[in-house]
Formats: structure tokens, sequence, C-alpha cells
């Protein structure tokens, strides 16, 4: 995969912390990749503040409500792994 293939579609996870980075960083991309962006945010207030400050920049603003309940619950059942190297397990 060539560079500018690897670029032409980004998506972004917004976090409230670092906003302001990722508008910078998704029209640095856009303009220098022409790259398409796509930015997940975890709420209504920073879908407004990205819909607000990264006009044009953005070609969809998701909220990941799902994605961000589904990490903040705890493990059920049986939630042992086997190692990369499938031979020993991890806890």
């Amino acid at each position: 995969m060539t560079g500018g293939a690897a670029l032409a579609r980004i998506g972004l996870y917004a976090r409230s912390e670092t906003r302001l980075f990722h508008v910078a960083l998704a029209r640095r991309l856009k303009e220098r990749f022409g790259a398409r962006l796509v930015l997940y945010s975890g709420n209504p207030q920073e879908s407004a503040f990205y819909r607000r400050h990264g006009e044009g920049v953005f070609e969809e603003i998701v909220e990941a409500k799902v994605l961000h309940a589904a990490a903040m619950e705890a493990p059920t059942g049986d939630h042992r792994r086997a190692s990369i190297d499938g031979m020993t397990e991890i806890a």
C-alpha cells in the first residue's frame, strides 16, 4: 500500500483534552494528502465543538456512544485469550 492510499481515508477518535490538536492535524492531513477524515466523538458536546471549529475539515462526525459504552464494560465470563505465539495463555 502506498503512502497516498494509506492516507486516503482516516478515522480519528476525538478526546476532549486534545481537540485543538485533532482539528489542526485533520487540516494538515487534508491539505497535504487530500485525506478524507471521519471523526468519532463520545458525546454531543464534542461533536458540536468539532462541527464549529473543524468546518469543512471532517467528511463526517459520528457520535460513537456504543463504542465508548462497550469499552467501559467490565469483562464477563472467561476473558482469557491465547498469546500471540499460541503457546501460552494470558489471564
